[in-house]
């Protein structure tokens, strides 16, 4: 087959990608999914059996489940570890967070209690004080005309 190239059908070349689609609409068909959905099912396979008792509990929404997928398994026992021991809550916030770190290598112990904790992404608070607008009607009730905007 490979020595004459000439004679090979369309249909017979074929990328893994384009194979990886046609099952996943078919599945997704089959249990009335879309490929989108079927294919997040299919991802779940990634997880360690905890977080997917996790999932069939609803302690782990579905859609931060299948970012939880990307993180490696050793990461994946370490979130299930802090968890467990925590009853931390994981969200698509948090999610996005330990698979951004994983991603990066940079995904450790303390980094994934920090994250499930909240103490990592928390906004901070800005030491700027807030800025009040006062209408010029307030502001000549006590005020003089005289006085400059120094002194008010």
């Amino acid at each position: 087959m490979l020595l004459k190239p000439q004679n090979i059908s369309a249909e017979e070349i074929c990328s893994q990608v384009a194979n990886k689609r046609k099952s996943v609409t078919k599945v997704g068909d089959k249990y009335n999914l879309s490929k989108d959905t079927a294919a997040r099912y299919i991802r779940l396979n990634e997880l360690i059996p905890e977080l997917l008792e996790r999932i069939d509990n609803e302690e782990i929404a579905f859609i931060p489940a299948v970012a939880l997928s990307f993180v490696g398994k050793s990461d994946q026992q370490e979130i299930e570890r802090v968890v467990a021991e925590n009853k931390f809550k994981v969200d698509m916030a948090k999610t996005d967070l330990l698979k951004s770190y994983s991603g990066a290598g940079t995904l450790t112990a303390d980094k994934i209690y920090g994250i499930l904790s909240g103490e990592i992404n928390k906004n901070k608070k800005s030491n700027k004080p807030t800025a009040i607008k006062i209408k010029a009607k307030v502001i000549s009730k006590y005020f003089t005309s005289e006085q400059k905007l120094i002194e008010i």
